[in-house]
């Protein structure tokens, strides 16, 4: 269905047999709030980090390697008397979810607080979710086509990233953000010849 979808949108003489997908993976990414301080983080950030991707990957059934940490920055106070806590938000992502199957499963684990207990446990902070997980999705794809310049011209267009995304949504896709990066082996000539 992807393919179809992709094929559709390039046009031309692209059909779902001239797309190869060499990577296709859907990234999660949220932001946790940890109970502890930038002082704290600071203080070994190594540690803390290996500390933090090691509760995650537990919690979320993933591998340590899976998880990038793209950004720990202090929690701002809520201007309430009752409400003094602060800490930390991490906002991180966890790569290589082969299908949107897993990617919702991650997404739900991390909705699920009971379930971050080992990230707690790992951190000695007390986890909630600052930010609803999202989920994109991230193909890697090379294209044959006789007419490479007019299929790299549509998939350099700002607007082929929108159309790919409502026909992958009108496949079963739904919810798709796509992002179109186009390298020198993303389109190669075809071998062989259009019959007229």
């Amino acid at each position: 269905k992807m393919t179809a979808a992709i094929a559709s949108t390039l046009g031309g003489d692209v059909t779902s047999a001239d797309i190869v997908f060499t990577k296709v993976h859907f990234p999660v990414k949220a932001t946790l709030t940890l109970s502890t301080s930038m002082t704290e983080v600071d203080g070994d950030r190594s540690a803390f980090d290996a500390k933090f991707k090691k509760g995650a990957a537990t919690d979320l059934k993933v591998r340590e390697s899976d998880i990038d940490i793209s950004a720990i920055t202090e929690a701002t106070r809520r201007r309430d008397l009752l409400d003094t806590t602060a800490g930390v938000n991490i906002a991180f992502t966890v790569s290589n979810a082969v299908d949107a199957t897993v990617a919702t499963a991650i997404s739900s684990r991390l909705t699920d607080a009971p379930t971050l207990i080992t990230i707690a446990a790992q951190t000695k902070a007390n986890v909630t979710l600052k930010e609803a997980p999202t989920y994109d999705l991230e193909v890697e794809m090379e294209v044959a086509t006789a007419n490479s310049a007019a299929v790299l011209s549509t998939i350099t267009n700002t607007d082929t990233n929108a159309d790919i995304a409502a026909k992958l949504a009108s496949a079963g896709f739904p919810g798709a953000v796509v992002t179109i990066k186009a390298t020198s082996t993303t389109v190669q000539l075809n071998t062989y010849t259009p019959v007229a």
